[in-house]
């Protein structure tokens, strides 16, 4: 690697924040920099809060589908992509658009009892637990945007209503339950597994299991 690289290394430490990569299945890992910043196209609220450009060190140990956690402001964001930039026949950093994790909570994966009937007749049972602390993306019109109808972030983004945008590496599953921690549950409707390297896209609906 020639120095124009480690030039760009050493400002990413220089004006960048210092993160913590999590991973699933992966003890968290630390001590790298990245440069973040708002989107150039944003104009909407939503976007401009969930939704920034991000710049990694040339070797960088991040991959699509972690999460990581800035040391200046705590806040977690998942990356649904790295780009490599090249400059003159050699590799000078990584970029990406950082999708900003606005829930946290579990993976809980549904269970039969055999011969436990409801009154609906159909078989009863339970959940089991398949991971926890897993962060996310999940929209459900905030700021009161009908993401549905909202040209400018489905043109920009892609994003449509009640979707969770979580790391390939949980698993997670059709008909699974999300848990957040605010308390509601949702169920994995419908999983896109190629819209994103190494991120999911889960339809999801309220779960009345």
């Amino acid at each position: 690697m020639g120095d124009l690289g480690d030039d760009i290394k050493d400002a990413h430490a220089d004006v960048g924040s210092s993160y913590i990569r999590i991973r699933p299945g992966v003890s968290n890992a630390s001590g790298e920099y990245c440069v973040t910043k708002l989107n150039r196209q944003a104009t909407k609220p939503f976007v401009r809060e969930f939704f920034q450009e991000g710049a990694f060190d040339w070797d960088t140990e991040a991959r699509a589908g972690d999460v990581i956690q800035l040391a200046t402001t705590g806040w977690r964001f998942l990356i649904p992509n790295l780009t490599p930039k090249v400059f003159a026949d050699e590799l000078i950093e990584y970029s990406s658009v950082l999708y900003k994790c606005n829930v946290s909570g579990q993976i809980w994966r549904p269970t039969e009892v055999d011969g436990v009937w409801d009154s609906n007749y159909r078989m009863q049972g339970g959940f089991s637990l398949v991971a926890q602390d897993v962060f996310a993306l999940q929209t459900e019109s905030l700021y009161g945007n009908d993401l549905e109808s909202d040209n400018e972030l489905n043109t920009l983004i892609g994003l449509q209503d009640h979707e969770l945008y979580v790391s390939a590496g949980y698993g997670i599953q059709v008909f699974d339950r999300y848990e957040p921690r605010s308390g509601e549950y949702y169920k994995i409707e419908t999983i896109k597994k190629r819209r994103y390297d190494n991120v999911w896209v889960c339809q999801i609906t309220e779960d009345t299991r």
